[in-house]
């Protein structure tokens, strides 16, 4: 009796005979699926165009990370033995301790990690757009750039934040870190993470806690 009635109304509202809704009904959900498909490959279109956009703005990882103090302690453990030359074909050699295996291996990492940070790309940008397809601009910059640090946010009714990098980045904790601050909370696997808040004003913010958050991150692979 209750699925008759239900049947009855729905054909109220549309206007037909109770034996024509099952069949309207049907076409209806045909074409809201549909209609999903379509907003769904808008959507993806539109985040491959904003992707392309801020790959464009991207700033190299290393501008921001100071390898300095790292090759300055280097120097002073002797790690390795250098020779140096007079120009005049004299070798005059400066014999250093030494290394041992851990800080061989530590050396071997730092010129490893330079190397890729010659490569990486840092994608920081805060939307203003009220529906921000985060997640799917996020993964557009990763199919385009193979090395990148992405650090994206949207300020709409409410904060949201989405981040993606290499496994050697914490990226949870980067993303615990800059929730606390907008208010919010979030989670994710160790190289895509995603959270939201309460707090918009502070998002700008929070990106900036988010790359600094990041820079000591991939400096803890070297202590």
């Amino acid at each position: 009796r209750n699925d008759l009635s239900s049947l009855e109304n729905i054909a109220k509202q549309l206007s037909i005979t109770p034996q024509e809704a099952p069949r309207r009904m049907g076409i209806l959900l045909d074409e809201l699926k549909r209609l999903r498909k379509e907003a769904q490959k808008r959507n993806l279109h539109s985040a491959r165009n904003i992707a392309r956009t801020l790959c464009n703005e991207a700033f190299l990882f290393k501008t921001v990370v100071d390898f300095s103090p790292l090759l300055a302690e280097l120097k002073e453990e002797a790690l390795y033995k250098k020779s140096l030359n007079n120009g005049s074909g004299d070798d005059r050699s400066f014999d250093f301790l030494e290394p041992s295996q851990a800080q061989v291996d530590r050396w071997e990492k730092i010129k490893q990690f330079g190397e890729l940070l010659e490569k990486t790309k840092v994608i920081k940008h805060l939307l203003s757009e009220q529906a921000c397809p985060l997640k799917e601009i996020a993964q557009a910059i990763i199919k385009q750039e193979r090395f990148a640090i992405v650090l994206l946010a949207c300020q709409s009714k409410n904060s949201q934040l989405v981040f993606a990098g290499p496994s050697t980045i914490d990226l949870q904790s980067v993303l615990d870190g800059c929730v606390k601050l907008i208010g919010g909370k979030g989670g994710g696997s160790n190289t895509f993470v995603q959270g939201g808040g309460c707090n918009p004003r502070k998002l700008s913010m929070g990106l900036d806690l988010a790359l600094n958050l990041v820079v000591d991150s991939f400096l803890e692979n070297f202590k």
